[in-house]
């Protein structure tokens, strides 16, 4: 069940995750500036600390502060705390890296008073006024006791961000300058005495301090007008202007350079090609004029590629007459359809054959292919790789009705049906071999294609499933320029409480379009409500949605990934440790978890899941169980952090969504081979749902073991899982709590499945398949991906244990 829904907005309930009895404090000034870069290439900035204590001295009485043993460490950007675990960084860091120093700063005189006031825990704000022009406002602040007025003035001002303090109580709220954006920022620039201009003559010292400004928070159009403004009412400061041109010019040259890179990322190639053509030469750094002229070479000839096989997929089929050839006519159509740059490369022989067979016929030469040849060689590279391109009519043949037969063994609900056309197609004289098969399975269409347009946002529903009769209703977004034939990364985003999807969609919408990504928001709170622990019912509003995208639209599923906010981030953050296994990464913002009733136990299932989490230090009411989740995380070096805005609420905080995306753009699903779980951090279930954890899972789990057996303290019993390959011995051994059966899934990748294979359960159970190597089973193949529809990861056998 999920708490009652809350309006998430500026609020405050004070336990903050850095106020429990301790401090975040940077190493002391050294004069520089911090870069951790992770082994992803993510990277942070700002001043690296390690978490301090304070400590008393027995014998003076003083107060010291030292490092916490355990503590974790963090990196403090002036507005923003990160947690990181250091297991996860590169090896050494960089020093001064110059990005954020030399940030313009606009400071105000600020006077605190003597004697603070603190927070009330349960402040809610209303009543805000503007800033005036010394930048200072009031809010009304209303408590349990009644309600006072808080002073704030805006103290610091840069490029990359804002602080906010309060001079009557124990406030300062920090923002992304990007958060604000300059419809706020720029009024307030006007009338700081650093920049104000009361004589009304034309400072240029002030304009390009602006300028400076303007260009470093990458607000490029103010700062071409401010040059603009300058060179109108200054013309003795042309040297400065020029001056400023230059760097403004290699600045929007070095965006464009980004926008072209996220755009080939993203499969907009139309728009990467646009934005080629558009870059301005003048005045750009030769290392960039080269990235662009290499990446416009690799565009003109993967585009004449492209519209050539186009060209030949249109016109070959015209010249097939045969009636045994006619599936082809068919096949090529299918193929043009689902064609696509980055899918080019399926078809290069069967390019390279059929421009030599033009060029013969044009020069009157004999041709060595004739048109089905040529055909049969699309047919085959298209279904099987490049690498297995022939020109052999019934090969292609054989594959493309392998090929229909997958689709329609996928398009059938029945299981019984399902059997009956395994049956019958294993019976045909050319029924395909397991691995051709099995080959074919990632390079097919979505198997319930619909043509839906692509940068517009559809409302779709899905089957029934369990706990929704009628299905779930949700919104999604396909990119610009996609198509059916490329697999796109896939952000689930759960709004807060009564929020419509819409909302989600429009929060993330830009930058899924610039990336890529297809974005899907479920219509799921309606009904629900009580308190935290979700039921397997409701996890269905996102594991039903992820099976009916995956239907309809091209997924690549080692790349999806799951956020949410307020109680969205909460179901999200819930999701992904139930089932880790399906997901690349989560990201919840100001999730609430109650450390005693799930996570005491999933913390563990996170091993492998890099998780991103969002809070301000005020506004978190589970603060002490998401603390104590990063306590046990990070000395592990689980793949999460945790980033936390300096005196803010449970609030939405926009400035995090590039962020999120430049994280989510490095991350791909783990594999957990050769190692699933490790002993005391074993995966953990406590519903009967929660059952598989990548290639290990159970059909029943145990009841007493289930949230619904709560042991008489009330601490959980959960079920258990884990496994490792010992790849010298080929053995598998395998390890299971609290369950009635055990099922261990293999896949060529994780073992040798050539020679014999041994697997253990706890110790006892021994399967060894009579010292034979394994053989593929076909039907356990297509029911494990009939029922997930994983087409990434597929599995060729399961071996079952009853009673482990």
């Amino acid at each position: 069940m999920i708490r009652s829904s809350r309006h998430l907005g500026i609020r405050t309930a004070f336990w903050g995750l850095m106020l429990v009895g301790m401090v975040l404090l940077a190493l002391p000034d050294s004069g520089r500036a911090d870069v951790v870069i992770l082994k992803d290439g993510f990277t942070l900035y700002g001043k690296v600390g390690k978490e301090q204590t304070s400590y008393v001295d027995p014998v003076t009485g003083e107060s010291i502060l030292m490092a916490k043993a355990g503590g974790v460490n963090s990196i403090d950007d002036g507005c923003r705390v990160t947690i990181f675990s250091v297991h996860t960084k590169q090896i050494g860091e960089v020093d001064n890296p110059d990005l954020r120093a030399n940030l313009v700063q606009f400071r105000t005189a600020f006077n605190r008073r003597l004697r603070r006031l603190s927070m009330p825990p349960d402040a809610t704000f209303s009543d805000i006024t503007p800033f005036t022009k010394d930048w200072r406002r009031t809010v009304k602040a209303r408590f349990s006791r009644g309600h006072t007025t808080i002073d704030q003035q805006i103290t610091i001002m840069t490029p990359y961000s804002v602080r906010i303090d309060s001079a009557s109580h124990e406030w300062a709220a920090n923002y992304l300058t990007q958060e604000l954006g300059p419809e706020f920022i720029l009024p307030l620039l006007k009338t700081h005495p650093d920049l104000a201009e009361p004589d009304g003559k034309a400072n240029p010292e002030k304009r390009i301090k602006l300028f400076r400004f303007f260009l470093q928070a990458t607000w490029y159009d103010l700062a071409q007008k401010e040059l603009e403004r300058l060179a109108k009412d200054a013309p003795d400061a042309k040297d400065r202007v020029e001056e400023g041109q230059k760097l403004l010019a290699q600045a929007i040259a070095e965006r464009y350079v980004e926008e072209i890179e996220a755009a080939k990322l993203g499969g907009r190639h139309r728009v990467a090609q646009q934005l080629i053509n558009q870059l301005p030469a003048e005045n750009v750094e030769n290392k960039l004029l080269v990235r662009i002229a290499n990446l416009k070479g690799t565009y003109e000839t993967s585009k004449s590629q492209l519209e050539q096989c186009q060209r030949h997929l249109s016109e070959l089929p015209l010249a097939v007459s045969e009636p045994n050839e006619q599936f082809l006519v068919g096949a090529a159509k299918s193929i043009l359809m689902e064609l696509h740059l980055d899918t080019l490369d399926r078809l290069d022989l069967f390019l390279a054959l059929a421009d030599q067979a033009e060029r013969d016929r044009k020069a009157g030469k004999s041709v060595i292919h004739l048109p089905g040849e040529l055909l049969a060689a699309a047919v085959t590279g298209w279904l099987q790789g490049k690498n297995s391109t022939e020109t052999k009519i019934p090969a292609a043949r054989r594959l493309w009705r392998g090929r229909d037969f997958l689709l329609e063994y996928l398009r059938t609900g029945d299981r019984r049906s399902r059997d009956q056309l395994l049956t019958s197609y294993r019976s045909r004289m050319d029924a395909l071999a397991f691995d051709e098969l099995a080959t074919m399975v990632p390079l097919l269409p979505p198997i319930d294609a619909e043509p839906l347009a692509a940068d517009a946002v559809h409302t779709r529903k899905t089957g029934s499933l369990p706990g929704w009769s009628e299905g779930i209703e949700y919104a999604l977004y396909l990119p610009p320029e996609y198509s059916p034939g490329r697999a796109y990364p896939l952000l689930i985003a759960m709004a807060h409480g009564s929020e419509q999807p819409d909302a989600m969609i429009t929060r993330f919408r830009y930058h899924a379009s610039k990336y890529g990504y297809i974005l899907v928001a479920p219509k799921w709170t309606p009904g629900l409500g009580g308190g935290y622990g979700f039921s397997d019912e409701e996890q269905q509003s996102v594991l039903g949605v992820l099976q009916h995208v995956r239907r309809i639209a091209q997924v690549d599923s080692d790349r999806v990934f799951l956020t949410g906010v307020g109680e969205g981030g909460t179901l999200a953050l819930d999701v992904a440790a139930s089932h880790p296994d399906l997901f690349a990464g989560v990201a919840p913002m100001h999730p609430s978890i109650e450390w005693n009733r799930i996570m005491v136990e999933y913390w563990r299932n996170l091993q492998l899941v890099p998780t991103y989490l969002v809070t301000g230090n005020f506004g978190s009411d589970s603060a002490k169980a998401l603390r104590r989740m990063i306590e046990e995380w990070m000395p592990r070096g689980y793949p999460g952090m945790h980033v936390i805005y300096k005196g803010r609420a449970a609030e939405w905080f926009p400035a995090e969504v590039p962020i999120l995306f430049d994280w989510m753009n490095r991350k791909k699903r783990a594999t957990a081979f050769p190692e699933c779980g490790k002993p005391g951090e074993e995966f953990r279930a406590l519903r009967t749902g929660d059952s598989r954890f990548y290639w290990i899972s159970s059909d029943e789990i145990n009841e007493k073991h289930t949230l619904d057996n709560l042991r008489p303290n009330g601490i959980p019993n959960p079920a258990r899982f884990s496994g490792k390959a010992v790849l010298g011995a080929n053995q598998i051994n395998v390890t299971a709590f609290g369950v009635k059966q055990v099922t261990v899934w293999l896949s060529r990748e994780m073992i040798d499945l050539t020679k014999p294979i041994t697997i253990r359960v706890n110790g006892r159970l021994t399967w060894n398949n009579g010292n034979k190597p394994v053989q593929p089973d076909l039907q356990v193949m297509l029911e494990d991906l009939y029922k997930r529809g994983d087409r990434q990861r597929t599995y060729i056998a399961r071996v079952d244990f009853d009673k482990p």
